[in-house]
């Protein structure tokens, strides 16, 4: 009975803070258009300063001593439900959203003309979303097809035309995630299977390239995997200068949400707060220390993070180091507090323990540092999205192309990084047994950039479209194009794009299409000149 009360009681307390939020925060904005970035830039910050902020942060132990449930379900669903823009669920609107989904039903869509008739063949819903399809090389009834789906596995059809066969699951070991398929045209018993698709940010991971050389039967893995322990990376740290038994860098977490960045080097003494509450070092009440010229240390607990470090600012800090209290790697720090005008970090439990044992025995010097390195997270190593496979004949030599990328997810905790750094485009000539990374022209900012989609012209050129990298954030909307497998050159760009796909005609070496992803939609251009005046 208490539970149910309890329950009652959460629920009831989740519906006040959303009207309370709502009545203080929404703004007439139901008949505003906004750009699809637009949109995403407006709910990051209504996530950020969502009712819940602390409460999703807070522990089982921490949200018992609150008198919230341990689990944490109404939060979570009143800000997955969230109108992005409003900042807030709208269910009044779900009567209005059934109307339009039941006239978008009656739209004609591509396909559906009485002379252009499509006709389902499967894998239906076993399959997952099919994304790759190959009709088998070896059959020459051509009735036997292979579909791979990005969370359903590889699946195989032997009478295709048969709207009664059976779909049989191909045992490919390891991985539900199939991306791209094809086969050697030098032995078409070789079959190889790219796994994984970034574009889902980690949803269902992939396992690199399988190959198979008895037609699909049996396989084995030849390119990528994880290949490593997932370890903890950083673009920002601390350095402590001394005492010497501590001193070294320490891998950080930088706030965004509220203060400023960190642009130059700040060295300082530290200063440990001692609000004189039963837990001195959070500062909550005060930062109860003189921190005038210091560096700020302050330890996670019950009060908002921009309440610690802007207590921290009042006593004269110059920049905010927050310890974790909890294991596992640092968090990024939310708030919506404007007036804050220094910067601040997150540290691990771990490292924060040791800092604080050197602060209580004594003095302790250090520096923030500015941002380094490629990005802030876990790390898990080894090449596992595969988006594209395409394969060469270059005059009876086989040439495998495969286009690696990284994917992500991210928590309440620091973002999980899948291959990360390892993306790029790769290539082999000895049947998967060795690879070689090609180069290609880096971005503006010198980073990789992110192959997406590999095709082979009529006139044996390579030609290699671009998507934007999660873990570096640029490198979209390039074509790149080679004409001996080994070196790239720009060919084009598509101007505002993200992910990109190409596809080129089998008889006009010079004419490709282009469907890329821009802000607010999707553009299709052609060429007719091989780039040479542009696009239509």
């Amino acid at each position: 009975m208490k539970k149910k009360i309890l329950t009652s009681s959460v629920m009831l307390l989740t519906l006040i803070l959303g009207i309370a939020f709502l009545a203080t925060h929404e703004s007439d904005t139901t008949s505003n258009v906004f750009s699809n970035d637009e949109t995403v830039a407006i709910h990051e910050e209504n996530l950020v300063n969502s009712p819940f902020e602390e409460t999703l942060e807070l522990t089982k132990k921490e949200r018992k001593a609150a008198g919230l449930p341990p689990n944490k379900f109404y939060e979570e669903e009143w800000e997955l439900t969230m109108n992005p823009v409003l900042g807030r669920p709208t269910p009044e609107n779900l009567g209005t959203i059934r109307e339009q989904i039941n006239q978008f039903g009656t739209n004609r869509v591509p396909g559906d003309g009485i002379d252009n008739s499509w006709v389902s063949r499967g894998p239906d819903n076993v399959g997952g979303r099919t994304r790759a399809v190959m009709f088998d090389p070896n059959d020459p009834t051509n009735e036997t097809v292979f579909a791979g789906g990005v969370s359903g596995g590889l699946w195989k059809n032997s009478k295709i035309s048969d709207a009664n066969t059976v779909w049989t699951r191909v045992d490919m070991p390891s991985t539900l995630n199939v991306s791209s398929i094809a086969y050697d045209p030098n032995n078409t018993n070789i079959f190889y299977v790219g796994t994984g698709e970034s574009y889902v940010n980690g949803d269902v991971n992939g396992d690199g390239v399988w190959k198979s050389e008895d037609g699909g039967d049996t396989w084995t893995n030849v390119f990528g995997g994880i290949s490593g322990a997932t370890t903890f990376q950083s673009q920002s740290n601390i350095t402590i200068n001394s005492p010497g038994n501590i001193a070294g860098d320490y891998l950080s977490t930088e706030t965004t949400a509220f203060g400023i960045a960190i642009i130059t080097t700040i060295t300082a003494d530290f200063v440990l707060a001692n609000d004189s509450t039963g837990e001195p070092t959070q500062g909550c009440s005060s930062f109860g220390a003189d921190a005038t010229g210091k560096i700020a240390v302050i330890r996670r607990g019950a009060c908002n993070f921009d309440d610690k470090v802007k207590n921290a600012e009042n006593e004269g800090a110059i920049g905010v180091i927050v310890m974790n209290n909890i294991d596992g790697t640092p968090i990024p720090m939310g708030g919506d507090d404007t007036t804050i005008t220094i910067p601040s970090v997150m540290i691990s439990k771990a490292d924060g323990d040791l800092l604080e044992a050197a602060l209580l025995a004594g003095t302790v010097n250090g520096s923030l540092n500015p941002q380094s390195g490629d990005f802030t997270g876990n790390l898990v190593p080894g090449i596992q999205h595969i988006n594209d496979i395409k394969i060469k004949d270059n005059a009876g030599i086989t040439e495998v192309y495969v286009a690696a990328g990284e994917a992500f997810y991210g928590s309440a905790n620091a973002a999980t990084y899948l291959g990360g750094p390892e993306l790029g485009l790769y290539k082999s000539v000895d049947q998967g047994a060795t690879w070689t990374e090609l180069d290609m022209p880096l971005t503006a900012n010198g980073n990789k950039h992110e192959p997406n989609d590999i095709e082979i012209g009529a006139d044996g050129k390579i030609w290699v479209a671009t998507t934007g990298s999660s873990i570096y954030g640029d490198g979209g909307g390039r074509i790149f194009s080679s004409t001996d497998g080994v070196s790239f050159t720009d060919a084009f760009t598509v101007s505002g794009a993200n992910r990109t796909q190409i596809a080129v005609s089998s008889q006009d070496a010079d004419v490709i299409y282009i469907l890329a992803q821009i802000s607010g939609g999707v553009t299709m251009q052609v060429t007719t000149d091989g780039f040479a005046t542009g696009t239509t």
